[in-house]
């Protein structure tokens, strides 16, 4: 998965995984994915779309008072989202084509760990590893 926080903090993440090489790697190629993104009409309209799928979610009370709590703690406000829905909404193919190069900046220079099985991680060949106890 990719989270993106409002500081600009930028992680990837995978659960349980068996192919630790091949997950990095698939990491390392969003930014040619993005560099050569081509969507056609139809699928871009589908990105917007499922780009759009929680702003309006419908929540049971529970999830809704979390996220009002999460909201009030981050200074969160609506003019807040509804600005994030605008910009979603008028996203263009070059704006995705524009993000190639941040995200080549961040496979490249950013921070890789791994928690999990020594044998797979090992395989991997990173610079250092470290056994928790």
């Amino acid at each position: 998965s990719l989270r993106i926080n409002a500081n600009g903090e930028v992680a990837f993440s995978s659960y349980r995984d068996p192919n630790v090489e091949s997950t990095y790697k698939t990491y390392e190629s969003i930014a040619d994915f993005l560099e050569n993104f081509n969507a056609t009409k139809n699928e871009f309209t589908s990105y917007i779309i499922g780009a759009t799928a929680g702003f309006d979610a419908p929540l049971s009370i529970p999830a809704l008072i979390n996220i009002t709590d999460l909201d009030y703690l981050n200074d969160y406000s609506k003019k807040d989202k509804e600005k994030i829905l605008k910009q979603v909404l008028s996203t263009k193919k070059s704006d995705i084509k524009g993000y190639a190069n941040l995200f080549r900046q961040i496979t490249e220079n950013g921070i890789k760990y791994t928690v999990g099985n020594k044998e797979k991680i090992d395989k991997y060949n990173f610079d250092e590893t470290i056994e928790l106890s």
